[in-house]
């Protein structure tokens, strides 16, 4: 099943790799994503920079002129 929320994604602390449908980017504090409903997301952390931190939160956007989607 594929959620119907968006995530938000943010680096905080060490570096990796993330793979988003096939994109790679590279993760360092501060990166930040915001992934839609159904892609496919790898992360790898750099296993010799300091342990990796992230924060992470889902939602579900209220877009003006339609029905408040629930939460």
């Amino acid at each position: 099943m594929i959620p119907d929320y968006f995530n938000l994604w943010c680096a905080l602390q060490g570096q990796g790799q993330l793979i988003c449908d096939g994109r790679h980017f590279s993760l360092m504090p501060g990166t930040a994503f915001v992934f839609a409903p159904g892609q496919q997301v790898q992360a790898r952390r750099d296993p010799i920079s300091q342990p990796f931190v992230n924060f992470g939160a889902h939602f579900r956007p209220l877009i003006r002129g339609r029905e408040r989607l629930a939460c």
